[in-house]
């Protein structure tokens, strides 16, 4: 089974830094939203990690004929405040989006500029929804933590010799979310028709409560 299995130092590392559990789910916008009428970020609770210096963000949008996606990137230093919006962001992208409501998703090795992400720093990210492109007051707003963590040794060996597909099993069960995510989603992108790995990320969302999403398309 895809289970995906957070540390407990994650967890204790959530309550000594006064994080709140990530909002993953914002609310409606008047009913007026196609798909599953809601904003999703595709995190697992409390503090999600990666090996990556530049891991690939997942959420799922939904659509009310032409709306603004925003995505911010900050730094977190728990010594000053969770009040994010008073300092600059390493990453501010936003744009104008239409369509089918689907999965999507924002490489951050795509990023102009962006500096890669500290081993041992934790870092707030955002998106926000816009109904009304032109509107300065998000009508979604959803949030979630990303943590860059150095590999051991074995998870590295492990890691190196490894297909992807066995990749999205050592990082699963070493609790690197944005590599599980993102290597099952390549393969899912490769061999969309592919049951055992439609069951996989079955299985990788439920384990983090996300289930919703399971049958929901990847848009990018």
């Amino acid at each position: 089974a895809e289970v995906f299995r957070p540390t407990d130092e994650r967890s204790e590392s959530l309550q000594s830094n006064r994080m709140t559990t990530p909002n993953r789910c914002g609310v409606s916008c008047n009913g007026l939203l196609g798909g599953l009428g809601e904003l999703y970020l595709l995190v697992p609770p409390g503090v999600a990690t990666t090996a990556d210096p530049y891991p690939t963000l997942h959420w799922y949008q939904p659509t009310a004929g032409t709306n603004r996606i925003e995505v911010n990137l900050y730094h977190y230093d728990p010594e000053i405040s969770l009040e994010m919006e008073q300092f600059s962001p390493l990453l501010k992208t936003q744009a104008i989006v239409s369509g089918e409501p689907g999965i999507t998703a924002l490489p951050l090795s795509e990023a102009t500029d962006l500096e890669p992400l500290t081993v041992g720093e934790t870092y707030y990210w955002e998106v926000m929804f816009f109904c009304d492109p032109a509107s300065c007051d998000a009508d979604k707003h959803v949030w979630g933590w990303v943590q860059r963590v150095e590999l051991d040794a074995a998870t590295a060996q492990q890691l190196a010799s490894a297909s992807l597909t066995e990749q999205v099993a050592i990082a699963a069960d070493a609790g690197l979310w944005f590599e599980a995510v993102t290597g099952l989603v390549t393969l899912l992108r490769e061999q969309p028709n592919d049951p055992d790995l439609h069951q996989r990320w079955t299985e990788l969302l439920v384990s983090v409560g996300l289930e919703v999403l399971a049958d929901e398309p990847l848009m990018f």
